[in-house]
């Protein structure tokens, strides 16, 4: 009886040390939509050194070549282009807010048969509250994976079939 509750209690461990230590592509692009999101929250108080560091941080989560175009309800549509583009933005929003925490929610992700590519849908929502301010939407974030890790080379806004 013990070895079977031992075997038993291995397994267990086995299957979740696997699922944590080694996720499948679902779970990577997930986790890195997470990580820039958190990259991506910013406030007014940090210190430039600070900024500097999320805006560094978010420059790994996509190519060096990105275009991420973005259109929100109300203002002008933005675009930005490259590592580089995205840093300018993220130290950009440090100034402009008080504080500003971005998320992305309901992700969905499509990998392709090759693996080496993918398409991720998800809900975006960048809010301030001091500046009583909340944009929320739809993105199509494409993907490629570069040295096993996956990189956003394009996001851009994507209507749902709900929205239609």
């Amino acid at each position: 009886m013990r070895k079977l509750v031992a075997t038993l209690v291995f397994i267990a461990l086995v299957f979740v040390a696997h699922r944590y230590l080694m996720p499948d592509d679902d779970g990577q692009i997930r986790d890195r939509l997470a990580a820039l999101a958190r990259a991506a929250t910013v406030a007014r108080e940090l210190s430039p050194l600070e900024v500097a560091a999320r805006a560094n941080e978010a420059q790994g989560y996509v190519t060096s070549t990105a275009v991420i175009e973005l259109k929100p309800l109300e203002g002008a549509a933005r675009k930005i282009e490259g590592r580089e583009g995205l840093r300018l933005a993220i130290a950009a929003a440090a100034l402009r807010f008080h504080l500003l925490t971005v998320s992305f929610l309901d992700v969905k992700t499509e990998i392709s048969p090759d693996r080496r590519s993918a398409t991720a849908y998800a809900t975006a929502r960048a809010r301030s509250e001091a500046e009583k301010w909340e944009e929320v939407i739809e993105l199509k974030f494409s993907l490629e994976k570069e040295n096993g890790v996956w990189l956003i080379s394009r996001a851009e806004n994507h209507e749902s079939l709900e929205r239609r």
